[in-house]
């Protein structure tokens, strides 16, 4: 069973939407998501916030994510005992991914809860978390810009971002490869706020018909992010430091 924002219920098989208030109007759960709920079962279970909220798919993403993350942190510690050399790359690969994945889940079951329940989620297209993410992620560097919709601008980072990082790593360039996790941060900062912008005046359409979002909800999803940015400011230190410990 759903509702409109006014209150007339229906079958969710019958109808998506409200004719009584108009044909745009979405259909909310009866029994929305508890926020918290969701943001616990994402903290103990991969995945486990995002099928709470029924995102499915987002929910077998994350957790193939996040077990890729555990694995190769795993058997980067198993092979660090014979090479060192290869068991911190592994580890460190590991960390990359797990890390932002699962603060990035954490957030986003809370939010999508928060979103679900007040009807925002139905009106909107994109997911400005998503956007941010995969900005954030190493290998999708710039998908970020074209799941919002800028796909040339996410086009050209991708190909500039994969050049350069190959040049980086190749040329031993740590100082470069810092740099260019700050533009990372940069990026994914700007294609959340792109996003964000045009799930706002999406929702501001049917701000009338839309149940109040909580005023306390987005902290949520700042304390992930300044906790990713942390992280991400910390690897590009470790690899900053040694050129200049090296340096004579």
């Amino acid at each position: 069973m759903k509702v409109c924002p006014e209150g007339h219920a229906f079958e969710e098989r019958l109808v998506s939407s409200c004719p009584f208030c108009h044909p745009d109007i979405p259909l909310v759960p009866n029994r929305p998501p508890r926020p918290w709920v969701s943001f616990l079962l994402s903290l103990i279970i991969f995945g486990g916030g995002q099928f709470y909220n029924g995102r499915k798919a987002r929910g077998i993403l994350t957790f193939l994510g996040l077990s890729a993350g555990t694995f190769s942190i795993w058997y980067g510690i198993v092979e660090f005992a014979g090479n060192k050399e290869s068991g911190t790359g592994l580890i460190l690969a590991g960390l990359v991914l797990l890390v932002p994945v699962w603060l990035f889940s954490l957030a986003d079951a809370y939010e999508d809860a928060v979103e679900i329940g007040t009807g925002a989620a139905a009106v909107t297209e994109r997911n400005p978390r998503v956007a941010a993410l995969l900005n954030l992620l190493p290998r999708t560097w710039g998908f970020g810009y074209i799941y919002a919709g800028e796909v040339r601008t996410g086009v050209l980072l991708f190909a500039a971002g994969f050049v350069l990082t190959i040049w980086a790593t190749r040329s031993g360039l740590g100082v470069l490869a810092s740099l260019l996790t700050l533009v990372q941060l940069a990026t994914s900062a700007h294609a959340y706020v792109i996003t964000r912008r045009a799930q706002t005046l999406a929702a501001a359409k049917h701000g009338a018909r839309l149940r109040k979002i909580p005023s306390g909800g987005p902290w949520v999803f700042r304390i992930a992010a300044g906790l990713i940015v942390f992280f991400e400011l910390a690897l590009a230190a470790l690899q900053v430091f040694p050129v200049l410990f090296s340096a004579p």
